[in-house]
């Protein structure tokens, strides 16, 4: 028989046997190790190779060894800055193709990368046990500080705890951390005394660089850090509870103002400040900027002003009772302060509910002009404008803890407001100054608490939006509310995600709700988000973009806060930081700062493109140069990933014997980056500067290499250096410039040279423009007239050439003459010179005008001329010479001619001048009609500048015309052809307009018919003449006049006779007077109606202009008795019919009022309107007036089952058929006239 002590002693005796073989049980991971071979440049933590150079993995393992070895390659596709593309994925076995090692149970493989960019390598081992190589991101912790002993979680509906906030308050480079806690009542090491609660400012490495007490109680609302009164220094505010103050802090942890102003402590408050503020701009004229917070147990949202420095109280006063307390803050037993000065507060918005949402402020409505959007208990979330007034609420099913994110999810110009409810919904909210809606809404398992943060998750483009509920899991949508993943955590999330760039950043999420104005909107771009949650299970979360558990990491209790996410240390590693309720597992709260560690995952720049140098030369000729030419190579490291240029190196090579060819090297020079020689202080970057001393052929040779060892190409580049050398230059001046034709013009023209040696054989020689003659020179040409000789010009000497000649004339005014020279030496030297010289001349415009344009047969024409100098000189003699038609006679001119009766001298006209000459002459009274005037002018100056116009005037022999204005309203009607009947009102009258373009009007006769059982004549020929109603004519009180109806038909027939006789040809028109009313009638419809839709249709007839649109009108009475207001239905001008809804059953009337185009309508409805169509709205099945009639009309009927009128709930709704009784009859009626 075997004991059970036997066996034990076997199985002990086994275990010694196998850990004394050596076999003991593997749990180690493998590790491998990474190394380059060729070349690698790393700088800051960054590595560069090139294509060359050779990656190599070696994977060890100490127990049961290496089985396989997996890594991956990715890359940035687009050079956008984002890696996107695995390019290469390959698992290597043990001892197989691509192991190296070909010892067993280690493995070695070697990688190469070839295309240019950003890259990341990404690798682990497995050993033979299972172990896997820890790899990728994970979460680890830096550092924790433990809270002291005595807390209150969650009471009185105080739902979060404080959450952290970040930034460089100190200055000294490095990021610190304020967060508040849920610690009251405990003796604090920080501060060295007892206080009902703190806040801490922790150094980046947890230890504290200062701490606060609170002087009332927990310091539970989450901080936020801002400038909030523009002196250039960060503050924090945030609020106490259970403690009354709401607290702005200086950046070294002293109180700027608290509210109310405490002397002392005040404890013991009512959970006040458990909502967290928001910061931002809302009135421009109120001095720093405002602070936004929701108050919990009073049930209203406060703004203050966040710079009380000016001591004024720039928005609403606080009321005050007589000992200092206010009534807007119950409860509190000190004297609150004094607004304006201790604090002031810019407005207060109630509500009826508590509020713990933290606000957010944002331009919602793209008014340009920020809102405030926060939830209350009372279910309601609030959108308020900047003075703190309503624009909209929306009603969620629960109460709303979460605070809003703000951001234009959908691209239309509007901002979307997402928040959630314990009703378990997500809602999409958009407010567009105007109309408030839901876009869409979600449903989770849960409430939701968490608030939500928007951000492109995915790197698609568009905004994503992930969430907590206490059902566990971590939700994330598209931005039309659709679930793209949920992540389920072991317990319920209160917290509130923070969002973080895979790539890292320094400031990702650095507060609750991601910055100070709480929008929960991630501002980075590009690249894809994880997502930092904590859960009610004690663990902090990293999901990455597709809903993928990254790591998680275990705290000591429960979390209720919301992680901040910063690199606070800089080392290039981000930090998540946040406190759990550790108190409520026997251990303390703690205060946690962890790092996003990685492992196994480098980042690798590959750069295979050489560095490019250019040279450039400080002259005008870069090939021939001077010892003192600068000369520059600048080298820069060309590509998208580029390791910048390691050194820059050049030769300098010489003609040493003139044979014109480079023979001796006589420098070599080797220049690194940021060495003294280099001139450039950009990284990367080289600059040289130098000079060529040697005179003759000299040969540059250069090239750089980058720090990956790309190489560039050589270049290569010859120069003449030239040592001792003559230097000439030349100018040429003129003088006069402008000149005028036959004037004498002057050049002036220097020789110097500036060189070093002298020049000899110095030769000028002078191109001269074909407009101009030679006169004279000093010194006299050497040969010709146009080349000198000036022999030696020493060093510094100048020689001067004076050259005189004629402007050729006549020249057109603008002329240009061109004069070139040059000089050369014998030593090669050469240059040259251009003069331009304008010739200015008088410019001479004249112009004739004729009026009339068409003239009769012995009227008079005006002639207007015009004499305009446009040049640049004056003209002088002007001679103005008139020819006149051989069929006109000179009536009159000004001024008079100064010979004669035709010719005009003027004795100067200066530029710009004018000179004007009038003069009308009369036409022959035996012209014909179609011949043409001509009148002819010139104008000549002894200047030789000539001009000349002419004037044409058509001889016409046309009668007037004469026309009718209306003065009034008028609707003019065609029919057949061009037959147009106008038709008026009897109050508009009409002018007979005549004109005449020659002789001019002398009368106007004409006559009027009325049509009345055929046209009687009212009138014959008369002059237009008189006064009203005969000048100007109004037909109605003519017609009543001569005894005729004023309305109807007439006719008015008129011409006109000029002053030379000529008689228009008589025109008509017919004048139609409007007094007629139009009718309508409504065609008869149904009394009894059982649809609320009732087509209506109109008749309506006029016997004047037509009819030009009908309006439908209606009252309404529920019991025939008493009537609404007559209402305008609608307006039509044609296709007179509606479709009449009815809304409701009852009694209707309708009216209709005709008007025609004129204006004349019918009687407008009033109280004792008799309507022209009636009916009664009648829908028995409808039961309960819903306008639907389905099973809740039913449902109506049963509850009244077989009932009489005698049953005392007897409702005669239910008696469908009215026939006495409620039964099956009534819902056979129903079901008939079913809707749905």
């Amino acid at each position: 028989m075997i004991s059970k002590k036997h066996v034990c002693l076997f199985i002990i005796l086994l275990v010694c046997v196998i850990l004394y073989k050596g076999e003991a049980i593997d749990n180690t991971s493998p590790v491998t190790v990474k190394t380059y071979y060729g070349p690698l440049y790393e700088k800051d933590g960054i590595e560069w190779i090139s294509n060359s150079t050779v990656i190599w993995l070696n994977s060890t393992d100490d127990n049961s060894g290496v089985r396989y070895l997996h890594y991956e390659i990715w890359e940035d596709i687009n050079n956008d800055g984002v890696i996107d593309i695995i390019i290469e994925n390959r698992t290597i076995n043990d001892n197989a193709p691509g192991d190296m090692n070909n010892q067993t149970k280690k493995i070695s493989v070697m990688i190469g990368i070839n295309r240019e960019c950003l890259h990341k390598l990404e690798f682990y081992a497995v050993d033979w046990a299972g172990n896997v190589e820890k790899h990728g991101f994970y979460l680890i912790k830096e550092w924790n500080y433990t809270l002291a002993f005595n807390v209150v979680h969650a009471p009185n509906g105080c739902v979060f705890g404080s959450s952290p906030a970040i930034a460089n308050l100190s200055g000294d480079g490095k990021l610190e951390i304020v967060c508040g806690s849920d610690e009251i009542t405990n003796f604090y090491p920080e501060i060295n005394a007892t206080a009902r609660g703190i806040w801490r400012c922790f150094n980046y490495n947890g230890s504290i660089l200062w701490a606060l007490d609170t002087r009332t109680d927990e310091s539970r609302s989450s901080p936020a850090i801002y400038d909030i009164d523009g002196d250039g220094k960060l503050d924090v505010v945030g609020g106490t509870t259970s403690g009354w103050l709401l607290e702005a802090i200086n950046f070294n942890g002293t109180f700027k103002w608290t509210f109310p102003h405490v002397t002392g402590n005040a404890t013991g408050g009512n959970y006040v400040w458990h909502s967290s503020p928001a910061i931002g701009e809302l009135n421009e004229s109120v001095g720093g900027l405002e602070i936004v917070i929701g108050n919990n147990p009073f049930k209203n949202v406060w703004c203050f002003d966040g710079d009380n420095s000016d001591g004024i109280d720039e928005g609403f006063s606080l009321p005050l009772n007589g000992d200092g307390t206010s009534p807007y803050f119950p409860g509190y037993p000190n004297h609150i302060g004094y607004e304006g000065i201790d604090w002031d507060v810019i407005w207060v918005f109630n509500t009826s509910g508590n509020i713990i949402s933290t606000p957010a402020i944002d331009d919602v409505d793209n008014d340009g002009k920020n809102e405030i959007v926060f939830g209350s208990a009372d279910g309601k979330v609030y959108i308020l404008n900047r003075e703190g007034l309503q624009e909209w609420n929306f009603t969620t099913g629960g109460a709303v803890y979460s605070s809003p994110a703000i951001a234009d999810i959908d691209g239309d110009g509007y901002k979307e407001i997402l928040i959630g409810s314990t009703d378990g919904k997500l809602y999409c909210l958009q407010w567009n100054g105007i109309t408030g809606l839901q876009e869409w809404n979600f449903t989770t398992g849960g409430a939701v608490y968490s608030s939500p943060a928007i951000g492109d998750i995915n790197a698609d483009g568009f905004y994503e939006i992930v969430f907590g509920s206490t059902d566990g899991k971590l939700y994330c949508l598209s931005r039309n509310g659709i679930m793209l993943w949920n992540f389920t955590t072991g317990g319920a999330i209160y917290s509130s995600p923070a969002l973080a760039s895979i790539s890292g950043g320094v400031l990702e999420w650095p507060m609750f709700r991601g910055n100070e104005k709480r929008t929960g909107l991630y501002s980075g771009v590009g690249g894809k988000l994880d997502i930092f949650v904590a859960s009610e299970d004690k663990y902090i979360y990293e999901i990455d973009c597709n809903g993928k558990l990254v790591d998680k990491f275990l705290t000591n209790g429960r979390i209720r806060t919301s992680p901040a996410v910063a690199d606070v240390d800089m080392d290039g590693l981000l930090n998540i930081l946040l406190y759990d309720w550790g108190r409520e597992n026997a251990s303390n709260d703690t205060f946690w700062c962890l790092e996003r560690g990685v492992k196994n995952v480098n980042i690798i720049r590959v750069d295979v493109i050489p560095p490019v140098t250019n040279k450039t030369v400080l002259s005008d000729d870069v090939y021939n140069i001077t010892k003192e030419t600068d000369i520059w190579l600048n080298a820069t490291d060309a590509g998208n990933c580029s390791s910048g240029v390691n050194y820059l190196y050049y030769e300098i090579w010489h003609d040493s014997n003139w044979d014109g060819i480079v023979d001796s090297m006589v420098k070599n020079v080797t220049v690194y980056d940021n060495t003294p020689y280099d001139k450039n202080p950009n990284f990367g970057e080289i600059a040289v500067l130098f000079n060529l001393t040697n005179g003759g052929i000299n040969e540059i040779r250069w090239f750089s290499v980058d720090n990956v060892q790309n190489r560039e190409a050589q270049h290569t580049q010859k120069h003449n250096v030239i040592v001792g050398m003559p230097l000439l230059t030349i100018t040429k001046q003129d003088s006069n410039d402008p000149v005028t034709p036959g004037s004498y013009l002057n050049y002036t023209i220097n020789v110097t040279n500036t060189g070093s040696e002298n020049a000899t054989n110095v030769i000028v020689t002078e191109t001269y423009d074909s407009n101009v003659i030679f006169i004279s020179s000093n010194p006299s040409p050497s040969s010709g007239n146009n080349v000198w000789n000036l022999g030696t010009l020493s060093v510094g000497e100048t020689k001067t050439i004076s050259i005189r000649v004629q402007v050729k004339t006549p020249l057109a005014n603008g002329t240009i003459l061109h004069n070139y020279v040059n000089v050369t030496c014998l030593q090669g030297v050469k240059a040259e010179a251009w003069e331009n010289t304008t010739v200015t001349a008088p410019s001479l415009l004249i112009t004739k005008e004729g009026t009339p344009e068409f003239v009769e047969a012995g009227a008079n024409i005006s002639y207007r001329i015009r004499i305009k100098n446009n040049g640049l000189v004056s003209a002088t003699n002007l001679i103005v010479k008139e020819v006149y038609d051989s069929r006109v006679t000179l009536v009159y001119a000004f001024p008079m001619p100064s010979s004669g009766f035709d010719t005009w001298t003027i004795p100067v006209l200066v530029p710009s001048a004018s000179y004007e000459i009038l003069v009308r002459v009369k036409v022959a009274s035996n012209v014909s009609s179609g011949s043409i005037i001509v009148n002819y002018v010139n104008v000549t100056c002894d200047e030789n500048v000539y001009g000349e116009a002419y004037a044409y005037t058509p001889v016409v022999s046309e009668p007037p015309y004469t026309y009718k204005r209306f003065n009034g309203s008028v609707v003019n009607i065609s029919s057949v052809g061009n037959y147009v009947v106008h038709y008026i009102l009897s109050n508009t009258t009409i002018d007979l307009v005549a004109i005449d373009n020659g002789s001019g009007v002398n009368k106007t006769f004409y006559r009027i018919f009325k049509f009345e059982n055929g046209w009687k004549l009212l009138f014959d020929w008369r002059e237009y003449t008189g006064s009203y109603p005969y000048k100007p004519i109004n037909l109605a009180e003519l017609g009543i006049l001569y005894g005729y109806s004023p309305c109807g038909k007439y006719e008015i027939e008129f011409y006109s006779i000029d002053n030379v006789g000529n008689v228009e040809q008589i025109r008509w028109n017919d004048v139609f007077v409007d007094c007629f009313i139009p009718s309508s009638i409504i065609e008869p419809i149904p009394y009894l109606t059982y649809s609320l839709l009732i087509q209506i249709k109109v008749n309506a007839t006029d016997i004047g202009v037509g009819i030009g649109k009908v309006a439908l009108y209606y009252r309404y009475s529920p019991d025939n008795i008493s009537w609404t207001e007559w209402m305008l239905y609608g307006e039509k001008t044609n296709n007179f019919t509606w479709t009449f809804n009815a809304n409701q059953t009852g009694y209707y009337q309708f009216y209709s009022v005709a008007y025609d185009l004129l204006g004349n309508h019918e009687a407008l409805p009033n109280s004792d309107t008799i309507p022209k169509a009636y009916c009664k709205v009648y829908r028995p099945w409808d039961v309960n007036s819903d306008g639907r009639v389905n099973a809740e009309d039913i449902l109506f009927v049963l509850a009244h089952w077989m009932q009489t009128p005698s049953h005392p709930q007897w409702d005669e709704r239910a008696d469908v058929t009215k026939d006495g009784i409620v039964d099956v009859d009534d819902i056979i009626e129903i079901i008939k006239h079913w809707t749905g």
